[in-house]
């Protein structure tokens, strides 16, 4: 960014291999934006792909350093949250466009062959305050009812990673999960209800990289950089093996 400053628009565009200006993105207010606003504390981790954190610099403001930086979302997540990454439509073959993240998302995070959404649980204001806990109070309420008055947020969410994460669930409604939205069908009963929330917060603890698996599935194997470049899962008799670039795979998978 100190470098992409310094340059004109013709070089900052040369240098950078950024291609021709669109609607709503240009090399001219992207610098104007960077030369104004990006400063260290702009500096922001994102969640590019599961597993994969790089850094970017955030600044918020639309047509800017971003296009569509989506502000209105993504500023909640500057703060201590999670948040569910779910795609609404699905090219590949499985279900599989579902995740959980701690920092801002890039748009392709949580589903890769379209683009996925990000929910965070909690909406903050501009200061950073938590005011306002983002499950509809109606629905909060319900929940409360099934499962105790003191069932907590990251409960439910727990319960609803458990689902979306659960095999039977994704074959059965593969087909629906390709063009809209995941829909949660809760228990009631609530000895249920707290078992999968415990295992579903457990997953989500293990996604956010906050712990490890109980029982790690694979060995990390390779010398290199550690940078997810291509994911690629070559299957063997019993397992397979995981690679996250061309000398580095998670084995026994």
């Amino acid at each position: 960014i100190s470098d992409f400053k310094k340059l004109s628009q013709q070089q900052a565009r040369e240098k950078y291999n950024l291609g021709d200006d669109s609607r709503d993105w240009t090399v001219k207010t992207a610098l104007e934006d960077a030369t104004k606003n990006a400063t260290k504390e702009k500096v922001k981790p994102i969640s590019y792909r599961p597993f994969d954190t790089r850094y970017t610099v955030y600044t918020g403001n639309s047509r800017g350093l971003y296009s569509s930086p989506q502000k209105n979302i993504m500023g909640n997540m500057l703060f201590e949250n999670i948040a569910l990454v779910i795609g609404k439509s699905n090219k590949s073959q499985v279900a599989d466009q579902f995740f959980c993240s701690k920092f801002i998302t890039e748009t392709k995070c949580g589903e890769s062959t379209t683009q996925s959404y990000t929910f965070p649980l909690y909406l903050f204001s501009d200061n950073g305050e938590k005011n306002i806990l983002n499950i509809n109070e109606v629905v909060l309420n319900e929940y409360r009812l099934l499962y105790g008055k003191d069932t907590r947020p990251i409960e439910i969410l727990g319960y609803i990673y458990s689902i979306i994460y659960s095999p039977t669930y994704r074959i059965k409604y593969l087909e629906f999960l390709r063009m809209d939205f995941p829909r949660i069908p809760f228990t009631e009963d609530k000895k249920i209800f707290k078992q999968l929330s415990v295992l579903g917060e457990k997953l989500i603890q293990v996604h956010l990289l906050n712990e490890e698996a109980d029982n790690p599935y694979g060995v990390f194997i390779g010398k290199g950089n550690n940078i997810v470049e291509k994911p690629n899962y070559v299957e063997e008799k019993k397992s397979g093996k995981l690679y996250i670039n061309q000398t580095q795979y998670f084995d026994n998978v």
